[in-house]
């Protein structure tokens, strides 16, 4: 029998189906912190940085947005774990 893999597609919605109430929740405890960094940079660089080894940065990024999070301090601790 042929085993079929998933798309990028496929795979983050099964994953985001799992996880999103989660990380809804990751996001309303970051937004609702008083900003130490802007854009809330600093929580979402600890939060990806722990995603990033089970499903991956850019999933995670692209998650956390939909999660609601903010994008661009997301998309900024996202920049400084990939140091571009």
């Amino acid at each position: 029998m042929r085993q079929s893999k998933l798309n990028k597609k496929e795979y983050k919605k099964i994953v985001w189906d799992i996880i999103k109430n989660d990380l809804k929740k990751v996001v309303l405890n970051v937004e609702s912190k008083p900003k130490t960094t802007q854009d809330h940079y600093g929580d979402y660089l600890h939060v990806l940085t722990n995603l990033k080894s089970q499903i991956g940065l850019n999933i995670a990024k692209s998650l956390l947005i939909k999660a609601g999070g903010n994008k661009n301090g997301i998309n900024s601790a996202c920049r400084i774990i990939t140091g571009n």
